[in-house]
């Protein structure tokens, strides 16, 4: 694995699920998670996860919620984990997100160019804020959930964020299964990097096995490549057990933090370590019509009833199925992106928010419907920093969740994306290392009276400015950031 990190929390979990009573298994993530191309919702690797903990603690009742939606990054999941995830009060969670916070596919464009942006550094402060938001929850319970980091791989060129995700993982004591490692570099025998991958029994696991048999697309894992990295995540948790934990105990002494046994220790775990970035992410959240009342001149809110959550097929007796304590949470509210928001078809139509700080992104409908509106957002009335919203989408895939970065550490995103530059942003290095100097810099490299500006208030408009001829609207899907 990329980094053993500190299984005591796992561990903790495992206990409580040999004693019964309701344990809940989570994962959150992009598509590989949500489960793209299996054949069944039940075959991809996080229900087998799951799957692996009912079958391991049949005294427990055991739930799972899966919050993968495909073709997003940590910077949509930090915002919307509370919504789709934390809510349910998981003990234990998956994150895995190395495959798209690599930026080689998503949004990877500047204007009509196809020239790749490097927003690493965005990532790692993304990343950060949603494994500091993960850990800062408490369970109704009084539990802090137990983290997992995954890493994905994109099977074609072996690339993914593991690195700067797994810098965050050490960081914070978490361990890491690097599929890298596991799975690609086993295939591709001149790729190997790390001694530690040879002659394991997981070289056995792929004997035979060609890249092409475990992903068509060098990207999604098909159904057996979806065991495959289950199977990987489950050998893990096997050797955690409780009656393995003898076997465990030296390495769990090594640990960076262990579980608490009293409500002092508890409270004590709850100081996290100074983040390695400016972490202005940890504390944003996802807005939409449910949550949020922006003045309307033209836009209309999206009150379509959402559709049934999905089935799996599990081993759950059908007649129990309405059984709430046993039954897993397959919420396609979470998956289907397009909802509760604000539409438009017209020229001239405008929405108005009004929000805080120094940090702002919107997501809105990329459509394979095309000719599709196009609409422009404007902070604080500096339309020579307007950002283009172009609702047409060139691929053929189907209809995308485009996530714009609007303000960055103070900075207007001309182009609605990450800075190409990120040295000499005031509190920010090139590397994305927290400085003690604020988020935003004068025209002139001066730092405001105000360094933060997190209680700063700004207006943002989108309007609709060229829509002939449409046959789709424009559709704003959500915010993240805080609104007043």
């Amino acid at each position: 694995m990329k980094y053993a990190g500190d299984p005591s929390g796992i561990m903790e979990v495992m206990k409580r699920a040999s004693k019964g009573g309701l344990i809940t298994i989570g994962s959150i993530g992009g598509s590989i998670t949500q489960g793209a191309i299996v054949s069944d919702e039940a075959l991809c690797y996080a229900a087998r996860v799951f799957k692996w903990w009912k079958d391991s603690f049949p005294q427990a009742a055991v739930r799972y919620v899966n919050a993968g939606i495909g073709a997003t990054t940590s910077q949509f999941g930090v915002a919307r984990v509370t919504d789709d995830l934390l809510k349910y009060d998981p003990d234990f969670v998956i994150v895995e997100y190395s495959v798209n916070d690599n930026d080689e596919i998503l949004d990877g464009f500047i204007d009509n160019n196809c020239t790749r942006r490097d927003r690493s550094v965005l990532f790692r402060e993304t990343y950060e804020g949603l494994i500091r938001k993960i850990m800062s929850y408490r369970t109704s319970s009084g539990h802090t959930p137990a983290i997992l980091i995954v890493h994905s791989v994109k099977y074609d060129n072996g690339r993914n964020a593991e690195e700067i995700h797994s810098e965050i993982g050490r960081h914070y004591g978490i361990p890491c299964i690097s599929m890298k490692e596991l799975i690609y570099d086993r295939l591709n025998p001149g790729a190997i990097t790390n001694a530690n991958v040879s002659g394991d029994a997981g070289r056995d696991r792929l004997a035979n096995v060609k890249t092409e048999d475990i992903t068509q697309d060098m990207l999604h894992p098909n159904d057996l490549g979806h065991g495959i990295v289950a199977a990987f995540i489950t050998d893990y948790l096997s050797g955690l057990k409780p009656e393995n934990e003898n076997r465990e105990r030296e390495e769990s002494r090594k640990c960076i933090r262990t579980e608490p046994d009293t409500a002092e220790e508890q409270a004590d775990l709850r100081q996290l370590p100074p983040a390695l970035t400016a972490n202005k992410y940890e504390n944003l959240n996802r807005y939409n019509r449910l949550n949020a009342k922006p003045l309307l001149k033209g836009f209309v809110e999206d009150d379509t009833p959402v559709v049934k959550s999905f089935e799996i097929n599990t081993g759950y007796d059908a007649e129990n199925i309405m059984k709430t304590d046993d039954d897993p949470v397959l919420s396609s509210e979470v998956r289907d992106v397009f909802k509760n928001g604000w539409t438009a078809s017209n020229k001239g139509d405008s929405i108005i928010f009004e929000f805080m700080g120094t940090e702002l992104s919107l997501m809105y409908r990329k459509s394979v419907d095309k000719p599709a509106p196009v609409a422009y957002a404007v902070i604080d009335g500096d339309e020579e920093n307007r950002i283009r919203l172009d609702a047409n989408f060139d691929e053929d895939w189907g209809n995308k969740a485009f996530m714009a970065t609007i303000m960055y550490h103070g900075r207007i995103c001309k182009d609605g994306m990450f800075p190409e530059e990120t040295d000499g942003i005031a509190g920010y290095s090139a590397a994305g290392d927290r400085k003690d100097a604020g988020c935003k810099a004068e025209p002139d490299g001066n730092i405001p009276e105000d360094p933060d500006n997190e209680n700063s208030k700004h207006t943002l408009t989108v309007t609709v400015e060229e829509a002939d001829n449409c046959v789709s609207d424009f559709y704003l899907i959500n915010l993240t950031g805080k609104l007043q």
